[in-house]
């Protein structure tokens, strides 16, 4: 079994980290928050800082809006419609075990 072809090139170009795997996985379940990296990675046991870096590199590839108020900034998930099929795609294989196992690998394989 090997990955389907929308969700390698979204692991090739978009989420290629787990933080990224993460981010996107927790967002897409709270599409409509307006959200700072803070409170995410609070709620995804994170470092802030590694997860502003990949916040800011999902807003660089639009798969993320953000927002700044003078004094904070906030993200809302919004992909754009280049990436928003893959990324329901790289969702849905997330709840499949074997699609799942395929993902991680793919990912662990890429970082060595």
């Amino acid at each position: 079994m090997s990955l389907p072809k929308d969700i390698q090139q979204l692991l090739d170009s978009v989420v290629n980290t787990l933080v990224k795997w993460d981010l996107i996985a927790y967002l897409h379940k709270n599409p409509s928050a307006r959200i700072s990296a803070e409170k995410i990675a609070s709620s995804i046991g994170r470092s802030a800082d590694e997860v502003l870096a990949a916040l800011s590199e999902l807003s660089d590839n639009k798969i993320l809006q953000y927002e700044y108020d003078g004094e904070t900034l906030y993200y809302r998930y919004n992909p754009d419609r280049e990436w928003q099929s893959k990324v329901d795609k790289f969702i849905d294989g997330l709840s499949n075990r074997n699609t799942r196992w395929l993902i991680l690998n793919y990912l662990v394989e890429k970082d060595q």
